[in-house]
């Protein structure tokens, strides 16, 4: 009987000891998980801005492009550049331009609100897409947005400026495409804005639609 006891206390002791091992395996295990997950949102967000990046952009504008095929609806993109970005860095700082861009990004969420979603495309540059949006209407929003920006007014350690942003617009072709030509368009557009003296928003041609 003593023998038994023995063997019984023995066996409780060992599950005891293994379910803490599992226990602290299965804490472990979430605790990495989690991790992993914080790992992933990184790797697709902007710390500066705390918008999507553009890996993440891409992806979801290819998955959008498909869905507006589908479903025969309309889909805009944006490319927006700040104006004379170069400038603000070489006279106020690099650090003063990373607020530009932060606050800018900030703005750029905040008109678009639940109309569409922006990212960090990388530098001082921007992109939005716009879901269920054509050019007239797309336009309107990024009008929105050059104002929101130019009106802000960004302040940091005294010093206030009032940068400006300039956009082009360019819309999905209603057979598809590929996201590659619809950037393409989006970016001559933006190139129009700048030619015609910044501060401004230019609609793509017949050859977006």
């Amino acid at each position: 009987i003593e023998k038994m006891l023995a063997s019984q206390n023995l066996l409780v002791r060992m599950l005891n000891d293994t379910q803490a091992f599992l226990h602290l395996v299965r804490k472990n295990s979430e605790k990495l998980s989690e991790e992993l997950k914080q790992v992933r949102v990184l790797s697709l967000t902007d710390e500066l801005t705390e918008l999507p990046n553009r890996r993440a952009f891409l992806r979801r504008l290819e998955d959008e492009i498909g869905r507006a095929e589908r479903y025969e609806s309309p889909l805009t993109i944006a490319i927006l550049d700040l104006d004379n970005f170069k400038q603000i860095n070489d006279t106020h700082g690099h650090l003063f331009g990373a607020h530009v861009i932060g606050e800018t990004g900030r703005q750029i969420a905040r008109v678009l609100g639940g109309k569409g979603r922006a990212c960090r495309f990388g530098g001082d540059e921007f992109s939005a897409f716009l879901p269920g949006h054509d050019l007239s209407s797309a336009q309107a929003v990024a009008e929105q947005i050059r104002v929101a920006v130019e009106t802000a007014g960004m302040m940091k350690d005294g010093i206030e400026l009032k940068p400006t942003i300039s956009i082009g617009v360019a819309a999905a072709p209603r057979n598809g495409g590929d996201f590659e030509t619809l950037v393409e368009a989006a970016d001559r557009a933006l190139y129009r804005s700048k030619d015609g003296g910044r501060n401004r928003v230019s609609v793509a041609g017949d050859d977006a639609q």
